[in-house]
């Protein structure tokens, strides 16, 4: 039980810190694409 704890505390993390590392992406993908 409390090794299935931490592993969803650290899949909570990933994707807490993943998300907004995806969204700067595309917003820079964005922003690229916009300008050429």
């Amino acid at each position: 039980m409390e090794m299935n704890r931490s592993l969803l505390k650290g899949l909570a993390w990933g994707i807490a810190f993943s998300c907004p590392l995806w969204i700067a992406i595309i917003g820079w993908l964005r922003l690229l694409g916009g300008l050429l």
